[in-house]
């Protein structure tokens, strides 16, 4: 079995998978796969298979809340451990401060948008 994915960039991501992987070794390869196509996948996330039995079928609104305030819970996980990333600080030989870790952009407009995304981020991180 073999999952490839070509990105904009012209990029081939390609996993082979034997022919005798069981089920949980496929999806654990499937999801190493989406990761490395760009899909945010934490690795406390797993993907499992789900029985559509029509019988245990609830067609209530109820049903998508467990799903919304997990991806809420996700969102709020990877934008802190952005965060937590952008605002490490080091100290070089000399003494000086630095963060090692920033985002670029050679467009200054871009720059301004993105400051504003940031902030507008954390700011709804401490709410």
């Amino acid at each position: 079995m073999k999952f490839t994915n070509e990105n904009m960039n012209g990029v081939t991501n390609e996993t082979y998978i034997p022919e005798d992987a069981d089920i949980d070794e496929v999806l654990e390869e499937l999801e190493n796969f989406l990761r490395g196509s760009g899909y945010v996948i934490t690795y406390d996330q797993r993907i499992v298979l789900e029985d559509t039995d029509s019988s245990d079928t609830d067609n209530s609104d109820t049903n998508t809340k467990p799903e919304y305030e997990d991806k809420c819970t996700s969102y709020d996980f990877i934008v802190t451990e952005l965060f937590e990333l952008l605002d490490q600080t080091e100290e070089t030989d000399e003494g000086r401060t630095f963060r090692p870790n920033v985002i670029r952009s050679c467009r200054g407009m871009d720059v301004v948008k993105i400051e504003h995304c940031l902030r507008a981020l954390k700011a709804n991180l401490k709410d």
